[in-house]
C-alpha cells in the first residue's frame, strides 16, 4: 500500500488552482479582499485604525523590531564570512544564471528603485518633523530621547532611522528571506514558501495547521508592503502627471495607475526573471 506524500497533497493537479493549495489560495485571496473592503468602505476609520495600530507598534515594539534586524544583519554576516557561506543553494551542478553585477543591479533596482527615489528625501525630513500631522509620532525614538524640539539633535536621529531602514539591516531582511526560499525549495526539494524554512524545527508539520497560519502571515506582510509601496508610488506618479500635464490626480487617475502597473507588474513577474526585470 502507497503512503501519499504530504507533499504531494499541497498543490491540486486540476483545475484552477493547479499548481497552488486550493485551501490556502482561497484563505489568502478572502484575506486580503476583508482588508481591501474595511478600507475602501469607511477609509477615514480605517486610517484612523491603521494610524493608531502604527503608533502602538513603532512605540511598544520598536525595542523588537531593532532587535531582530540587528541579529538578522549578524546572522548575514557569520553566514558570509563561515564555512557555510560556500553552501550551494541549488543542487550540487547547478551554477549561476547572472554574473554578480547584474544579480545586484537586479536586486537593488527591484528591492530599492521607486522607493530610495521618494524616501530618499521625503524619509529624513519624515522623522525630523515634530509636528505628528498623521495622528502618530513621526519619530518616538527621538522623543524618547528627549530630542523633541526640531534641532541638530533631532535631524541627527532622524538620519540614523533612515540608514536603519536602507542601509546594510534592511538588507539583512531581504537576504535572509531569499536564502531561505531558495535553500529550502531549490536543494532541499521543498515547497517554494516560508513555511519550508521551520522543516528543520517541526518537521513535517510544516504541511500542517502551523504551516498554513506561516504562509498567511507572509501574505499578510507582503500585501501590506506592496500596498504600501504600490499606494506611495502612485500619489507620486499622479501628482507628477498633474504638474507637467495638467492631469487630474484623484482617485481615478490612481485607479488607473494602480490597474496599469498591476499589469505591467503581473507581466513582468510571469516572464521569468531573465525577461521581467
Amino acid at each position: 500500500m502507497s503512503v501519499t506524500n504530504p507533499r504531494d497533497r499541497m498543490v491540486a493537479k486540476t483545475g484552477i488552482f493547479t499548481g497552488l493549495h486550493p485551501g490556502m489560495g482561497i484563505a489568502a485571496k478572502v484575506m486580503v479582499v476583508v482588508f481591501v473592503l474595511f478600507t475602501v468602505l469607511n477609509v477615514e476609520f480605517a486610517g484612523k485604525v491603521y494610524g493608531t495600530v502604527r503608533g502602538w507598534v513603532e512605540s511598544g515594539l520598536s525595542w523588537y523590531y531593532i532587535t531582530a534586524v540587528t541579529v538578522l544583519f549578524g546572522v548575514c554576516l557569520f553566514l558570509m564570512l563561515s564555512k557555510w557561506g560556500k553552501v550551494r543553494l541549488g543542487d550540487d551542478d547547478s551554477r549561476p544564471e547572472f554574473s554578480n553585477f547584474s544579480w545586484f543591479a537586479m536586486l537593488f533596482s527591484a528591492g530599492v528603485g521607486i522607493g530610495i527615489l521618494f524616501f530618499g528625501v521625503a524619509e529624513p525630513i519624515f522623522y525630523f518633523d515634530n509636528s505628528g500631522a498623521f495622528g502618530y509620532p513621526n519619530n518616538p525614538h527621538a522623543d524618547n530621547q528627549g530630542h523633541a524640539e526640531m534641532t541638530i539633535l533631532r535631524a541627527v536621529d532622524a538620519m540614523r532611522i533612515t540608514y536603519f531602514h536602507w542601509g546594510f539591516h534592511g538588507w539583512a531582511v531581504y537576504v535572509m528571506v531569499g536564502l531561505c526560499l531558495a535553500y529550502f525549495g531549490f536543494r532541499k526539494k521543498l515547497p517554494l514558501t516560508l513555511r519550508s524554512s521551520l522543516y528543520p524545527i517541526i518537521g513535517e508539520r510544516i504541511y500542517g495547521p502551523m504551516g498554513h497560519a506561516v504562509d498567511l502571515l507572509a501574505v499578510f506582510g507582503t500585501v501590506f508592503g506592496v500596498a504600501t509601496s504600490l499606494g506611495l508610488g502612485v500619489s507620486q506618479m499622479a501628482t507628477g502627471l498633474n504638474v507637467l500635464f495638467g492631469i487630474s490626480d484623484g482617485i481615478t487617475t490612481k485607479l488607473v495607475l494602480i490597474l496599469v502597473i498591476s499589469i505591467i507588474a503581473t507581466l513582468s513577474a510571469v516572464s521569468g526573471v531573465g525577461n521581467g526585470i
